[in-house]
């Protein structure tokens, strides 16, 4: 009798699968990249949605904002860009209503349902949702910068450590490749903190590479405020070509609003001028 009961079970849940379903995610907040989709079951189905088994005919809703992308036994199988409701259709389990009206064609998904105790063992398919809005107000802070300040009034130079803050905003342009370099291993969801550590070691990186190339041999200290819209899109577009190839993402825009040269660096430029001017005058 148990044999029969787990069989009857299995066909049962065949049968079940050919029911309606809708995936959708609630509005992302912008400290949420990727959320796993919720299901939402008509009235009346009997579909449980068990071990992530997408149903044939299932509607997979998008809002502005998002993109969603199915992602079967780890792999991406399906991306959905546009805004509104679309239908899924799978070629990979073969629905039980055929034309024909007949049964036939999904018993080997039954079969396979049946010796795995009515799960079917080869799929496993998601649905992710991934927020392409802004992301904005994102702040970093560094205080291992060094530049070189000059006066040739009176022939200094001297190298001193500033800190810099800042903040910046970046958005998801290429879902794919977030998925596959940052958030694939994730089972439910990817929030910004995660992402924001990893784009903010790059931006200081540019940062410094920006700073030398901009400020060059030096620059007197009243100067350099001058020149941080340049280090702003020097640090911007050297991030955005290896952001956007390796992690899907494209830097909007960095604002650097603290530019601080460390007081004991002040007092040693102060000291050197007033020598120096003391000297010329004797």
């Amino acid at each position: 009798m148990g044999l029969f009961k787990a069989a009857g079970s299995a066909v049962s849940g065949t049968l079940s699968d050919q029911w309606k379903e809708m995936y959708y995610t609630d509005s992302l907040d912008n400290n949420l990249l990727m959320i796993k989709g919720s299901i939402r079951l008509g009235k009346g189905s009997q579909n449980k949605s068990k071990n992530n088994v997408i149903t044939d005919g299932s509607l997979i809703c998008v809002a502005d904002g998002q993109n969603a992308i199915i992602v079967e036994n780890g792999k991406i199988i399906g991306l959905y860009t546009e805004p509104g409701e679309h239908v899924y259709h799978s070629d990979l389990s073969q629905g039980v209503f055929s034309e024909s009206g007949g049964v036939s064609s999904a018993v080997k998904d039954t079969w396979n349902r049946f010796t795995f105790g009515g799960d079917i063992p080869t799929n496993d398919q998601r649905i992710y949702y991934i927020n392409t809005k802004i992301i904005p107000d994102n702040d970093f802070w560094t205080d291992k910068c060094h530049a070189r300040m000059t006066d040739e009034r009176i022939g200094i130079a001297i190298d001193v450590r500033i800190s810099i803050s800042g903040n910046f905003s970046y958005r998801i342009v290429e879902p794919i490749t977030f998925y596959k370099n940052h958030a694939g291993n994730k089972a439910n969801d990817y929030f910004e903190s995660e992402m924001n550590t990893y784009i903010k070691t790059m931006i200081n990186t540019y940062l410094y590479s920006s700073m030398a190339q901009i400020i060059g041999e030096g620059t007197r200290t009243s100067y350099v405020l001058e020149h941080i819209p340049q280090i702003s899109e020097a640090i911007k577009a050297g991030v955005n070509v290896n952001l956007t190839a390796n992690s899907g993402i494209e830097i909007e825009n960095i604002a650097l609003d603290g530019f601080t040269i460390y007081d004991e660096d002040m007092k040693r430029i102060a000291d050197l001028q007033r020598d120096s001017l003391f000297l010329l005058k004797y």
